[in-house]
């Protein structure tokens, strides 16, 4: 069955989803509100008047929300859809390997099939004017792996009439079909796009959207058809969507060093500390550090990161004086720690991502004088120990939230020649 209906072109513009709207579902994604998100992108599928683009973010959406909720089969399906109208469509590679999974078997699947394909080929130009009455256009549906399609359009502008038009054909599967221009047509030209749309009038494909077709009284001058969809509203998404997001290459981060304590090793008089009792340090020492610092660096990959990290600490050491080691002593000294170092932080969340990390430096102390109690009975030293190659060894979490923000918990093994000693480090910082 063919119809006519006259669509003024405002009004179709005001069908388009507002970007708020794809925003707010977006958000309830990013917000862990999964269910709420699912919700929002079936109402936008249902909605009439939404271009492609919006078709693939809704059912990006959609598909992500599902895996996230553990309901696999119907995020596999959001993402067949989604391949359907756009088989080039990639996911960022800061999607979470687990919520990614469905979309990567959808991709594997849609290998074998074809996506949603229009066919059409501009017909020759008109002897007269008055071969617009009544025309008839050729269209085939090609393809269409989810008999998604349900309505074939002509979009078209005539001479002299500054509104679209349209003709358009109801379709229950593939094969070819002709959609007839009104009778009484009168114009020397027109412009025109094909459109493929679903059941609630969502366009899944768009034929001459960046050069439309032209059919004339005289010479044609037609447009250029393809079999892929070439929306003209389609726009890279900010964080997450066609899927080349703008991707956040530096990172700073604020720390915080909140305990210190030994794992192994031992120091003597060669650690730099004159008594006047002379004292051997020969035992399990205890460390208590505290301080904080800068981190800032690159990343380097989807998982990688490498960076550059400051700190100004400050330790308290205790341990036992004297050869038969009865006496009870401590001392404190502050020091900078210098690292260059690497991350692997693999993501199992959109928020949640485990790391391990690694990095070489040194300990650069600064020399003081100290007032050490041994005993009960207090003695000055000249501190001075001498700056210290240092490896550092940590696994931690990394959290990440409004999409640029994060915070850190890790736990690192400081590995200095001689001695190891342990440390938690809280930070948080921005990415840009």
């Amino acid at each position: 069955m063919c119809w006519v209906t006259v669509l003024v072109l405002c009004g179709w513009s005001g069908l388009a989803l507002s970007a708020d709207e794809i925003e707010e579902a977006e958000q309830l994604r990013k917000s862990m509100q999964y269910e709420q998100a699912v919700e929002h992108c079936v109402q936008i599928l249902e909605s009439s008047g939404r271009g492609p683009a919006e078709l693939v973010t809704a059912y990006r959406i959609m598909g992500l929300s599902l895996s996230a909720l553990g309901k696999s089969s119907e995020s596999l399906d959001s993402f067949k859809y989604l391949l359907a109208i756009d088989p080039d469509f990639t996911l960022s590679e800061r999607i979470s390997p687990r919520l990614a999974a469905p979309f990567f078997q959808a991709r594997a699947f849609m290998d074998n099939q074809k996506s949603i394909a229009v066919k059409h080929t501009p017909q020759a130009s008109l002897t007269s004017a008055k071969g617009f009455s009544g025309a008839v256009l050729d269209v085939e549906l090609a393809a269409d792996p989810f008999g998604m399609v349900k309505e074939i359009a002509i979009r078209y502008r005539a001479q002299g009439i500054p509104q679209d038009l349209e003709a358009s054909v109801r379709v229950e599967s593939t094969g070819k079909f002709a959609i007839r221009l009104p009778e009484g047509l009168k114009t020397r030209s027109m412009d025109y796009l094909v459109e493929a749309r679903n059941v609630h009038g969502g366009v899944l494909l768009r034929l001459g959207e960046k050069k439309r077709f032209v059919l004339t009284v005289g010479e044609a001058e037609s447009g250029i058809a393809s079999d892929k969809p070439q929306p003209a509203d389609r726009q890279p998404e900010q964080s997450a969507s066609v899927e080349t997001p703008k991707r956040d290459w530096f990172e700073l981060q604020v720390h915080a060093c909140v305990m210190g304590n030994e794992v192994f090793g031992r120091q003597g008089g060669d650690a730099g500390i004159s008594l006047s009792q002379d004292p051997v340090i020969d035992a399990q020492m205890g460390v208590d550090r505290y301080g904080g610092g800068l981190r800032g660096g690159m990343r380097i990959g989807a998982y990688h990161f490498a960076y550059l990290h400051f700190d100004y600490l400050w330790e308290q050491w205790s341990g036992y004086a004297g050869a038969d080691q009865q006496v009870d002593w401590s001392a404190g000294f502050n020091y900078l720690r210098i690292l260059a170092g690497y991350r692997f932080a693999y993501p199992v969340l959109d928020w949640l991502e485990p790391f391990a990390e690694c990095a070489i430096g040194a300990h650069v102390y600064i020399p003081r004088i100290l007032r050490i109690d041994i005993g009960g009975e207090v003695d000055e030293a000249d501190v001075v120990p001498d700056s210290r190659f240092a490896l550092m060894l940590g696994f931690g979490l990394r959290f990440v939230f409004l999409e640029r923000f994060f915070a850190t918990g890790s736990y690192l093994i400081d590995m200095p020649i001689n001695m190891s000693s342990s440390s938690f480090v809280l930070g948080g910082g921005m990415s840009f």
